[in-house]
Formats: C-alpha cells, structure tokens, sequence
C-alpha cells in the first residue's frame, strides 16, 4: 500500500485557529486557540482543515471499511471499467504467509484470475467478470477528508481491535500527513493528544 498526499490545506493550524477566532470576533491565526478547541471537544472548526490522499494498492475488503467513514470524498478505480490483473493484484494477509493457508490462498487467487480472465476472453464486460474476484483484490482511490472527520478516523483504525489493513492504512496515513508540513505535524500531534487523552 501506499500514501501520497495530493494536496492539503496549506497552513492548517492557521486556518483552525481562524476559524475558531472567528466564533468570538478574533479571526486571527492562533495555535493556543487551536489547542483550547481540542480540548474543549470544539471540533467543528477542524472542519476547515482539508487533505486529499492517493490511497493505492489496498483490498476492496479495506475499501469497504474506509468507506464506512461518510465524511470523506472518495473516487475509486472502477473494477467496472477498468481490468484488474498483473502479478500483484492481490494482498494476501500477513497471518497467513508462511503458513500452509498461504499455498491455499494463493491457489484460490490464482483459479479466481483464470476464471475472471476467462470470462473476459469470452466476451464478459469488465462489469460481470469483476464478480469473479475475491475481496483480496487490490484497488486505488483519492479520498478527501477533514481533520474532524480525519480524527474519528484515526481514533477508530489505529485502535488495536481494528483490522490489520484498514490499521496500517491509518498509520501510514497520520505519517504522510505528519511529514507533509511543519503545521500538519504539529496539527497531528495535537489530534494524537486528544485521541491519547493527554490534551
């Protein structure tokens, strides 16, 4: 899997901190502000902090549970319009590599592409073969997401309950984001206090 940032609002904590300004008749730039309003539980003014990620290489199965999240944008490779193939269509769970259920997964795997490349070959539409295909099948999406939104996000699948996939993909998200600006560190440092309960 990989995480790109495509774009994000450029000075987050400033945009925040106005925002919430705004609400007492100061509409000027204010990391105090930002943090007070994480404390308090005011996050709606979050709202006004966007990123848009390129999201590739993840199961239709971690698609699933990152779709679940309603306020986001997303635009998804359509297995509708688009053939899935190549040597690495697939994820294969990190529990079962090495295990005698590797060979198992990955023979399944194999008959599910004969028989989605099949079925093409007689003339199926992308749309029907795609039928064929496991919920291991990779795809690539671009998603938009508010830092509000972004939070419950992350407080959800950094959780050590959730799925292993949809983990990974929310770590890898915090980190991009993390790495992308001065300000979207120390934005997402604060949501980690708050998710914490240090804040």
């Amino acid at each position: 899997m990989q995480v790109t940032v495509i774009a994000a609002t450029q000075s987050p904590m400033d945009v925040i901190g106005i925002a919430a300004g705004m609400c007492y008749g100061k509409p000027t730039p204010s990391p105090e502000r930002v943090r007070r309003c994480a404390e308090n539980g005011h996050m709606s003014v979050f709202e006004h902090a966007t990123a848009t990620l390129q999201i590739e290489d993840i199961s239709r199965a971690c698609l699933a549970q990152l779709t679940r999240h309603r306020i986001a944008s997303y635009s998804v490779t359509s297995h509708r319009y688009c053939e899935v193939g190549g040597g690495d269509w697939c994820v294969i769970p990190p529990s079962v590599v090495g295990t005698d259920a590797e060979s198992r997964f990955r023979a399944q795997a194999s008959d599910a592409m004969w028989s989605y490349q099949a079925a093409i070959d007689e003339g199926a539409k992308f749309e029907d073969a795609r039928y064929l295909l496991p919920e291991a099948t990779k795809t690539s999406l671009v998603m938009t997401i508010n830092a509000r939104s972004l939070q419950n996000l992350l407080t959800l699948r950094l959780d050590s309950h959730a799925q292993w996939e949809i983990r990974s993909l929310a770590a890898e998200v915090e980190w991009v984001l993390m790495d992308y600006s001065k300000q979207w560190y120390t934005l997402m440092e604060l949501l980690q206090e708050v998710r914490n309960g240090n804040c």
